[in-house]
């Protein structure tokens, strides 16, 4: 079983890094691989460029 991650809305997203992700998930189901295809959304990660200007405001603004 092969468990890939990919984008939110992979097959419909205009984002220009979902054009690859598409290519992939097209891919993996070509190769006949048992699969699970792991559409994630935004990762708490990607907040911490903004933990200075958060703790200054007092607020995430998003």
């Amino acid at each position: 079983m092969l468990a890939y991650t990919s984008v939110l809305h992979a097959d419909t997203s205009v984002l220009a890094l979902a054009d690859a992700h598409r290519a992939t998930e097209a891919a993996i189901h070509a190769s006949g691989v048992p699969c699970v295809l792991l559409r994630n959304g935004w990762y708490t990660e990607h907040y911490a460029m903004e933990i200075g200007a958060a703790l200054s405001l007092g607020a995430l603004l998003r």
